[in-house]
């Protein structure tokens, strides 16, 4: 018979124990917990659930993702374009499961902050000692979040990931009007053609009660493991933006996004994220690179959106690395249609990504070690 996995409390509790003893040899036990710490973080990252395929989520989700990227090709308003359809991407994706009034909530709230974050990134693009000091209070306030359940979590994660792209792109103040009003426009559509004609039932009492602000302004007024959370995840984003624009790096902010992807409250869950990332941007790399290195066809890159961005909605309550395998080639499709770069998309994306990976994991290796130094001297 298979013995059960040790949880993280477990093994802690065996390596003091074990410390105690004498004979002990507390390197070697210590390692070996480690490595299989490592061994059961890696099947947690490829664990799938079982969830059925929404054909309705499938069709609409690749529409509101291509469409306006579409019409944006071919009156020649590719910019325009780009922001309306990340915009529906982005809000869409943003809709967890739960009652439609409640999924109309969080959708109006990942709608309305990720287009003040359009406007704010676009706005602050050229003014380097902002862009790093917004990054920090932008990210650390919508990590809070994360306080009032698995909604928040998603929520805080696509408000932080738009500011953080478009915060990256060689956009400059003059577009801040038809850039904020597209993705604005995009957004509403798709909310409203997801929230009203997709289903996804409630999978605990949590997600069919109404929001719950009080525990966003509990988090926010005392020190625990959330607001610790938000500073971590807020220093680091700010470190990866400072980095990138330090060294003029070419799509370099996928620094910055691949941390504030994979960055979690504690040690475990910031490894599975990091195993899920990284093996999933590699794969979806790998399919973008193959097309967008070899064509630069915009209806060919327009249909691959189509195609990858259905794929994204029919599967991403699978597992999160689904969503990181497809929503990869979604937005390089999206950006080479727009900007032409499917070979250095492809290259950064993968070196950037990396670097990311490896701050967030050495911060929360360091800190979690140096909190628990802390605990046992008191």
């Amino acid at each position: 018979m298979r013995a059960a996995p040790f949880d993280s409390s477990q093994r802690k509790d065996l390596i003091d124990q074990k410390q105690g003893d004498p004979d002990y040899s507390g390197n070697t036990e210590v390692m070996e917990s480690e490595a299989q710490e490592w061994r059961e973080d890696l099947h947690r990252a490829f664990r799938e659930e079982e969830r059925s395929i929404s054909i309705p989520g499938t069709i609409i989700g690749a529409l509101i993702s291509s469409i306006p990227l579409m019409l944006g090709v071919i009156f020649d308003h590719r910019t325009v374009g780009l922001f309306a359809s990340l915009g529906g991407l982005n809000v869409g994706l943003a809709l967890s499961s739960g009652s439609q009034k409640m999924r109309l909530r969080w959708g109006m709230v990942a709608l309305v902050g990720s287009t003040i974050g359009v406007a704010l990134a676009t706005s602050i693009h050229n003014i380097g000692w902002l862009a790093l000091l917004l990054s920090f209070f932008w990210i650390a306030g919508w990590a809070l979040l994360r306080a009032i359940g698995v909604a928040g979590i998603f929520v805080g994660f696509v408000n932080a990931a738009v500011f953080i792209i478009v915060l990256g792109q060689p956009e400059n103040a003059s577009n801040i009007l038809p850039q904020t009003i597209s993705y604005f426009v995009g957004g509403l559509i798709g909310l409203f053609l997801i929230a009203l004609f997709v289903t996804h039932p409630a999978k605990n009492r949590e997600e069919l009660q109404r929001i719950e602000w009080n525990k966003l302004w509990t988090a926010l007024c005392g020190w625990n493991v959330i607001t610790r959370h938000a500073l971590r995840a807020g220093f680091l984003v700010a470190a990866g933006t400072a980095l990138y624009r330090g060294f003029a790096l070419d799509q370099g902010y996928w620094i910055p996004l691949a941390i504030v992807a994979v960055i979690q409250p504690d040690g475990t869950a910031t490894r599975v994220r990091a195993l899920q990332r990284g093996a999933g941007t590699l794969v979806g790399v790998s399919i973008a690179g193959i097309i967008a290195i070899f064509t630069h066809n915009e209806a060919v890159l327009v249909a691959c959106v189509f195609l990858s961005s259905g794929s994204l909605f029919a599967l991403k309550d699978r597992g999160y690395y689904w969503l990181v395998i497809l929503l990869t080639p979604t937005v390089i499709f999206m950006l080479s249609a727009i900007h032409l770069q499917g070979g250095t998309l492809f290259y950064y994306r993968i070196i950037d990504n990396a670097i990311g990976i490896i701050m967030a994991l050495l911060l929360i290796e360091v800190s979690d070690r140096l909190l628990k130094e802390r605990r046992a001297t008191t």
